[in-house]
């Protein structure tokens, strides 16, 4: 039979102190990184549009979201910004959201 260690050992234990930060064992693979994810008061704060366009927007599919949370938190890749860019762009130049609807499935397709 095993015996029991005391608490003060096994708080220093080797195996306790080997943990990541990202609370992983030392000798676990690391989630693959990726693309930073943005919130929406993130991608409102760095273009200036408001959450009411982000959304229609989203509907419209000019953008999409990259991720959900489980509580329905929308979350945004790095590229959304160079989309929200072209739209801008585009928009400033006379073409309505339909017209660039048309151009970015066009160019998808």
């Amino acid at each position: 039979m095993l015996a029991r260690m005391p608490a003060a050992v096994h708080a220093t234990s080797p195996r306790l102190a080997m943990r990541r930060v990202d609370g992983y064992p030392a000798g676990m693979p690391r989630k693959k990184q990726t693309q930073p994810l943005f919130t929406t008061g993130q991608v409102m704060k760095r273009t200036g549009l408001s959450r009411q366009v982000l959304y229609q927007y989203s509907t419209m599919g000019l953008i999409r979201e990259a991720t959900t949370t489980p509580k329905g938190h929308r979350r945004y890749s790095e590229d959304v910004f160079q989309h929200l860019d072209l739209i801008r762009e585009l928009n400033q130049t006379g073409y309505t959201l339909r017209d660039i609807k048309e151009i970015f499935f066009t160019r998808a397709g």
